[in-house]
C-alpha cells in the first residue's frame, strides 16, 4: 500500500516511550501516563522530546524539526 509519505514514519508508541523515559529519568514515581499523537514524524529529520513539571504532574511533548508539536502527553505521580 502506498500512503504518499515523504519517508519512513517513526512509530507513535516509540515517541510516547521516549517521552515516558524522559520523565522516569527524573526519578519521579508514576501513576498515570496519557498521550495523544497530533501528526507523524518522518526519517531522517531530527525531533525533540520535552517536558515541564508542575507539582505532581508534568506536561510532555515531542516536536519535529520545524518545532511543531507532534505529540502531547500528561504524566501524574503519587
Amino acid at each position: 500500500m502506498v500512503e504518499g509519505y515523504p519517508n519512513l514514519v517513526i512509530p507513535g508508541p516509540l515517541i510516547a516511550t521516549l517521552l515516558l523515559d524522559l520523565y522516569i529519568q527524573q526519578g519521579q514515581p508514576l501513576t498515570q501516563f496519557r498521550y495523544r499523537a497530533k501528526s507523524p514524524l518522518f526519517l531522517p529529520y531530527p525531533f525533540t522530546v520535552n517536558g515541564k513539571a508542575k507539582g505532581q504532574s508534568a506536561r510532555m511533548w515531542a516536536s519535529n524539526h520545524g518545532d511543531e508539536v507532534v505529540m502531547e502527553a500528561t504524566v501524574n505521580s503519587a
